[in-house]
């Protein structure tokens, strides 16, 4: 097939403002990620370091965890310059997310001047002690360097434009990331240090902090807002105070170590829980006044409307119910509570934040209509939250791993979601059955895979049946069911691209618009028919990336209802029906639509199955027809149901 490369468009705005400084979710990596998972990469090793290409020209060094690392040495020294098996150099000019993870007994790292960016966790958890990190970084982002054992002074550099929140972050046991001070450049554009604390440049957002503090924290009366996890790190520290201009409180800033602290009424705004702390000893006191915008009731913190629910105090367990006129649940709020058993969600509720019901045992017994964003890893490895998972119709936001770890068998998603974010089934190992929603235009790269890193091969013995993709789908990314074992997978209509490996184990594709303009290398690499449209077999044979690999079969150019011999293709039974009532058919399934006696639509399924169940219990008494598609036309059957 024809390999397509790309060149990476910098993404980086010199003029970053304040704010981004310290926002938790970077909307760079989500718009650098698109750029360069959209078309796919090429992975090499290079003296026993695994790299993965970002241009025509630049890679980054990324977790491959099949590759085998020299442990013998105690320096790791990452070149400018590396090459792959046919002898291509390229620069390397990012260390990826999580990129060290497979590194042991590396005391030291030795980087080159060519580094731009750091990713997240990249150094998570390794023995280093000494690193320089070089004048050409210009981010680091979250974690980067967590729990590494750096010691004493941290110089960052005169070029650096972001770091992500808890970059630094460590703890005292075992000698973890003893930081004492951070020192950058009075010329850096951004940011400067006070007393070894890094702040924004003016000295009004408080970013990162260190343990040797002292006892009782305290921060310029300039400070408007605390960072996220800006004093986790200050593990020897009981108290804080906070200025009298703090507005913004960023989530998990306090350590662990505080026990009482005073929210003034001046704060206007907080992120979400603000302890690392266990919520069951810790109980914010909230100094009351006229300008006060956050009040405690049932041991919930709120907005002085009550309309948002910012964290949760003392022991929340068993069935439990929110209050109605709640409309966002902020990220976090019972995140490792794995004393909930059950949640009733009030009918109010609009938002969902990142990681909020994160506890493994909690059972949600239902999404209210109207709830419209739900965020990343909100049910993250919850086990309890298994069978089908409905999201209702108003959802049109989802966040990168909604529903990793879960246990669910059957999901189906909203007909206003519009992207299918990366990840969104991380680990749930579970699931068989996936509607994608009639509106999508986008399925994010690796969006159904299995593993996080593509070189891991999921065994998957179960296919996953996906309803046919609608003719809204623009763009399929980089191993999007990667190594997902599929019957087959309908196009109503014809994507601008598909990416690398998107279907690489589907056997069956079918197109009922024409062919897409990109496809590229092994989208369908096991592919062995291709459904067309009427006449389009020599379009597709001649179009990029298709070729005469495939045995193409087209459509019957004329399809009718009568095409169909209805007595002995397609079945409905029971009939009449009282709970549910199966179809089943001779021909695969595409669509089954409901109408009742005054020719409304009551129900709408895109399957791609021979046999379908439909549960009509809520449906009331009365005679419904039912339209049956199949690739060789459309039947039309009636059924009865009684009650």
């Amino acid at each position: 097939m024809k390999k397509t490369m790309f060149t990476l468009v910098a993404l980086l705005v010199p003029a970053l403002c304040a704010v981004a400084q310290y926002s938790s979710v970077s909307q760079y990596n989500i718009e650098y990620l698109d750029n360069y998972y959209e078309r796919g990469w090429h992975t090499f090793v290079y003296d026993s370091v695994p790299y993965r290409t970002l241009s025509d020209s630049t890679v980054e060094v990324f977790n491959n965890p099949t590759v085998a690392v020299n442990r013998t040495r105690h320096t790791l020294t990452i070149p400018q310059t590396v090459y792959d098996t046919a002898g291509n150099a390229y620069t390397v000019t990012r260390l990826g997310a999580l990129c060290f993870a497979n590194f042991y007994r590396f005391d030291s790292i030795v980087l080159p001047e060519t580094i731009e960016e750091i990713g997240e966790s990249a150094f998570s958890y390794r023995d280093i002690t000494h690193i320089a990190i070089p004048q050409s970084v210009r981010r680091i982002e979250s974690f980067a360097f967590e729990l590494c054992r750096l010691t004493g002074r941290v110089t960052l550099p005169d070029s650096l434009e972001y770091i992500g929140p808890a970059a630094f972050y460590g703890v005292s046991s075992a000698g973890r990331n003893n930081v004492k001070e951070f020192y950058i450049s009075p010329d850096n554009r951004w940011f400067c240090t006070v007393d070894g604390m890094l702040y924004n440049k003016d000295t009004t957002v408080v970013l990162m902090a260190t343990r040797y503090i002292g006892d009782t924290i305290t921060m310029p009366q300039s400070v408007r807002r605390i960072g996220e996890y800006a004093y986790l790190s200050c593990q020897q520290s009981t108290a804080i105070v906070l200025g009298d201009n703090v507005r913004e409180l960023g989530m998990c800033f306090l350590p662990p170590t505080i026990t009482s602290f005073d929210i003034p009424n001046t704060v206007v705004h907080i992120d979400g829980p603000i302890y690392n702390c266990q919520p069951t000893v810790f109980t914010p006191t909230i100094v009351t006044g006229s300008r006060s915008n956050y009040y405690i009731a049932d041991g919930m913190v709120r907005s002085i409307h009550g309309d948002t629910l910012v964290m949760c105090f003392g022991v929340w367990s068993g069935n439990k119910s929110l209050p109605e006129g709640i409309r966002v649940i902020a990220p976090e709020v019972f995140k490792g509570n794995n004393t909930l058993r059950r949640f009733d969600l009030p009918s109010t509720l609009e938002e969902i934040g990142d990681y909020a019901f994160a506890s493994r045992t909690v059972d949600i017994v239902g999404l209210p209509y109207g709830l419209k964003r739900i965020g990343s890893k909100w049910l993250d490895g919850n086990a309890t939250m298994n069978d089908t998972m409905i999201l209702p119709a108003t959802v049109e936001y989802l966040g990168d791993e909604a529903f990793s770890h879960c246990s669910l068998t059957t999901l189906v998603l909203s007909d206003s979601l519009k992207v299918i974010p990366r990840h969104m089934i991380l680990g749930s190992n579970d699931l068989r059955s996936i509607y994608v929603g009639s509106h999508v235009e986008r399925i994010s790269p690796e969006a159904f895979t299995e593993a996080a890193v593509p070189g891991v091969i999921y065994n998957n013995t179960l296919p996953l049946k996906v309803s046919p993709l609608p003719a809204t789908l623009r763009t399929v990314g980089l191993y999007a069911f990667y190594n997902r074992s599929m019957d087959s997978v309908v196009f109503l209509g014809a994507p601008d691209s598909i990416g690398e490996n998107a279907f690489n184990l589907c056997p069956r594709v079918v197109f009922y618009d024409s062919v897409p303009p990109v496809v590229f290398d092994d989208a369908f690499a096991n592919a062995n028919t291709v459904v067309v449209p009427c006449g389009a077999t020599t379009t597709f044979a001649n179009a990029p990336g298709w070729g005469t690999a495939f045995t193409y079969v087209e459509m019957p150019c004329h399809v009718a209802v009568d095409d169909i011999d209805e007595d002995c293709a397609i079945h409905v039974a029971p009939n009449p029906a009282t709970t549910t009532v199966t179809i089943k058919s001779d021909m695969h399934i595409l669509q089954v639509e409901a109408y009742d006696a005054v020719a409304k639509k009551v129900y709408g399924l895109y399957t791609d199955s021979e046999t379908i169940t439909l549960d009509v219990r809520r449906w009331p008494s009365g005679t419904y027809l039912l339209r049956i598609h199949t690739p060789q036309g459309t039947a039309v059957k009636k059924l009865v149901v009684r009650k």
